[in-house]
């Protein structure tokens, strides 16, 4: 069987900055709420599928069936999420609204699928944990979003966690290890 092709050497540099950008935004936009800048909106997602993109090139050997599942799922969700958000933006259509929706509720899915695979490869070592983690908190983003408090903390959990993603791509971090926890 042939050998799997080693990872392009932009997956980690790239894939890490986009995780981290994309997790600031959204973490911003959950904090500054209404006065966040809407056309910059749709920019989070794309950079999150950007993030999670460079995570799968670089992991994408270990993670098989369920994983790769999950990634196609949440690169899928996060352009819907992009789309929805971009198109309600610039047409002011509430049918995109409701794309947007589906699509955070695809990408929350496929990240669950992909922290799956993640556990049982081990492919994150003692932060194997965190891809299930962002799709857990994802879809009770949609249950509390209009609750002030409870979206901030939401929004913070779920952006933050991305920063965390993108920092342990670019400082290498994210490597395969023992299954012993922290």
């Amino acid at each position: 069987m042939a050998e799997a092709a080693s990872p392009p050497p932009a997956a980690r540099p790239l894939g890490g900055a986009a995780a981290i950008l994309g997790g600031l935004l959204w973490a911003t936009e959950g904090v500054l709420g209404e006065s966040f800048p809407q056309a910059l909106i749709f920019l989070a997602p794309l950079l999150l599928a950007g993030g999670i993109t460079g995570f799968f090139l670089l992991y994408r050997a270990p993670l098989k069936g369920l994983g790769q599942s999950g990634f196609t799922q949440g690169v899928v969700g996060l352009g819907m999420l992009a789309g929805g958000f971009f198109g309600a933006y610039t047409l002011g259509e509430e049918p995109l609204v409701r794309v947007a929706s589906f699509g955070f509720l695809l990408t929350a899915f496929g990240l669950v699928l992909l922290g799956y695979g993640c556990i049982r490869e081990n492919v994150l070592g003692r932060f194997y944990w965190l891809p299930l983690a962002l799709g857990a908190v994802a879809p009770l983003g949609l249950l509390f979003g209009s609750a002030g408090p409870a979206r901030v903390a939401l929004s913070l959990l779920f952006g933050l966690g991305w920063v965390l993603l993108g920092a342990l791509m670019l400082a290498g971090l994210a490597e395969r290890g023992e299954k012993g926890r922290a």
